[in-house]
């Protein structure tokens, strides 16, 4: 590739890349409009083989500055594809529109910024990133890949909208983040996977709304999370999965709704949380499961509104945690078990309403806590 073979639009990406400046080929009025990407017209198309040129090295540095590919409103055409790649410069996308999802397969780059794009997927299976990852308000148009990627920075998914089609959405199996992975208000038509993950930061996913309906909507088994889980206001069609993940921090589902009606909505058996769930007016039509679970501090349930007509609304068989607090708790349509529960110190159930099943409440002293308070563990009984 040489300048001699460049458009316009190309040789003005070309000449700005050695400084890292912006090439700016919005029109600034409703051609902008990503949905109509795949109709602009050649004065805003750039080659992916142009985008590819200058990230592995085609054009030297300016001394003193930083290169870059910063670009907003071109059409790409053709495949990015930088697999295996050691990519020194970092890729700065606004407001473009790619007509093939991007390649990163085990490539090694610096930042890479997709903001307000429309993409046809993104594959970053294996890849290394020393900087942020980001997809903040971007259309994907395909399946998000990110199996065993490493994020030597933070992921951002927020306000993201990803259409996986008949398939996954989001495949994250044992992504690595060394900051947050922020997902805030995204939107997926699709499910979201990410076992084995590791966090280092906060997984924030408050907002977000995921459809996967009578499926695995969010797997996140194995996960270790540094910091919290946060998933305030989470709308979630599918089964939210949390066997055996390890959060540092608290674990917040308030206001959250899960629907999977007849199934498990939140199926954490084994999950280990070192502070509080917080899960007040959370809206549950499924399984609340946390069998096995431990909890370092609270569970909170006020306000909470949960149903399963088909087996236990709420199951905390074998958890145990230090306060549990169901104030204005409405249970409808199945049972609430707490078979072998261990409880540090209190229960409050004031104007809890519990009228779809059998709770089974009987308990008996086992042993002094810390702070003072009491252990109490669910014996074989039962009670309206």
């Amino acid at each position: 590739m040489v300048p001699t073979d460049l458009t316009k639009a190309e040789r003005s990406v070309w000449a700005a890349f050695p400084a890292g400046t912006w090439v700016d080929l919005r029109a600034g009025d409703q051609r902008d409009d990503l949905d109509r990407g795949d109709r602009w017209g050649p004065e805003r198309v750039v080659r992916a083989e142009v985008i590819m040129a200058l990230l592995l090295g085609a054009v030297p540095p300016e001394p003193g500055c930083i290169p870059a590919v910063r670009l907003r409103g071109a059409r790409v055409e053709g495949r990015l594809d930088v697999m295996g790649a050691v990519v020194g410069f970092g890729l700065i996308c606004e407001s473009c529109w790619f007509d093939t999802a991007p390649r990163f397969v085990e490539a090694t780059t610096k930042t890479v910024c997709l903001v307000s794009c429309s993409l046809a997927g993104f594959d970053g299976t294996r890849m290394r990133t020393e900087g942020i990852l980001n997809f903040y308000q971007t259309k994907m148009r395909g399946v998000l890949r990110m199996d065993r990627a490493t994020i030597a920075g933070e992921v951002c998914l927020g306000q993201a909208l990803i259409d996986g089609g008949s398939g996954e959405a989001v495949a994250a199996r044992g992504l690595i983040v060394s900051g947050d992975l922020d997902c805030t208000d995204m939107i997926s038509d699709g499910p979201v996977h990410l076992p084995n993950a590791r966090i280092d930061g906060a997984a924030q996913l408050t907002g977000v709304r995921i459809s996967c309906p009578g499926g695995l909507a969010v797997d996140a088994t194995n996960a270790v999370i540094g910091a919290g889980w946060d998933g305030d206001r989470m709308i979630v069609q599918g089964e939210i999965r949390l066997r055996h993940a390890r959060i540092a921090g608290s674990l917040r589902l308030a206001a959250a709704r899960l629907s999977n009606s007849g199934g498990v909505a939140l199926g954490a058996g084994g999950l280990a949380v070192e502070g509080g769930v917080w899960c007040a007016g959370l809206s549950a039509s499924g399984e609340i499961r946390l069998v096995g679970a431990r909890l370092g501090a609270n569970l909170t349930l006020t306000g909470a509104e949960l149903c399963n007509p088909t087996g236990p609304a709420l199951n905390l068989d074998r958890a145990s945690l230090y306060d549990l607090d169901a104030t204005d708790l409405v249970v409808s349509g199945g049972p609430v078990t707490l078979i072998s529960a261990e409880i540090a110190s209190r229960v409050n159930m004031a104007r809890a309403r519990l009228t779809g099943g059998t709770a089974r409440w009987r308990w008996m002293r086992t042993g002094p806590a810390s702070g003072g308070g009491s252990y109490w563990t669910k014996r074989k009984s039962s009670a309206r």
